[in-house]
């Protein structure tokens, strides 16, 4: 997927967002070697997507990935001047590997809507020197921008990185959770 369009993902409805696979690895990436992750805050419209950010992270750490504090990283993207939601530029990127140390930065975005239909999630792991798109997954979710969501969200980000790394990710550089 290209640098362009792979940031853009954070400035289209994720509702409108193409239907493809639910999951995919992009690039032939291997997921355990972004050792160090930056999560950051979930784009949506209307503050539904605001457990999001925590819930992933805490998902990934306790899969064996190192990630920043969430705090550390909202600072950040304050610093910045990056805005919940808008679309994160190669200097943000490079800003964030510098500043935290992390390899991948996931980028996500939630659309709830009444119709389950309409409903989706959509998360990026992107390379934080590259700026390519390492890891995609796009699903309908059965519940939305609720903490019960957040969840569920969590749930199947980790089951489905966990398919991809298996049991290679051991230890952290940092023991604190994010």
């Amino acid at each position: 997927m290209r640098k362009a369009a792979a940031l853009a993902l954070l400035l289209a409805p994720a509702a409108c967002a193409p239907r493809r696979p639910e999951a995919r690895v992009l690039a032939g990436a291997d997921l355990a070697a972004y050792r160090r992750l930056a999560v950051l805050p979930y784009g949506d419209r209307a503050g539904e997507g605001r457990a999001y950010a925590p819930a992933a992270a805490k998902a990934l750490y306790a899969m064996g990935y190192d990630v920043a504090p969430l705090e550390a990283v909202e600072s950040l993207l304050r610093d910045l001047d990056v805005r919940r939601g808008e679309p994160v530029g190669l200097p943000t990127l490079h800003e964030l590997r510098r500043r935290t140390q992390a390899q991948a930065v996931v980028l996500g975005t939630v659309a709830c809507a009444r119709d389950p239909k309409a409903r989706r999630v959509t998360v990026l792991f992107v390379d934080s020197a590259r700026g390519d798109a390492v890891f995609e997954l796009a699903y309908s979710p059965e519940r939305c921008g609720t903490d019960a969501g957040a969840e569920e969200a969590a749930v199947r980000l980790a089951a489905r990185v966990r398919r991809e790394v298996g049991d290679r990710l051991t230890g952290r550089t940092e023991g604190a959770l994010p």
